[in-house]
């Protein structure tokens, strides 16, 4: 699953939004902060990436917080190419 779909799959979860679309602000569609730590949580357990709730409040859309998570696997993965 690309991390597109595995944001939008965890988010309709959480939010018990099935109809939630990439373009949504995760907060106007009823997400909190609390939500955001387990939205967070689960991406994390489920990429091995190390992410942080900030990025959600930097990222609100959906679709802004998949590119958000892709740059911090792009970086995850240069970083153990030099390595």
């Amino acid at each position: 699953m690309d991390d597109q779909a595995l944001v939008l799959e965890l988010a309709r979860e959480l939010l018990d939004r099935p109809d939630l679309t990439m373009d949504e602000d995760f907060f106007s569609a009823g997400g909190d902060s609390i939500t955001a730590m387990h939205l967070i949580g689960r991406l994390a357990r489920q990429t091995g990436l190390r992410l942080r709730v900030a990025q959600i409040f930097a990222n609100p859309t959906l679709r802004d917080l998949a590119a958000s998570v892709e740059q911090v696997r792009a970086t995850a993965e240069q970083a153990s190419h030099a390595s």
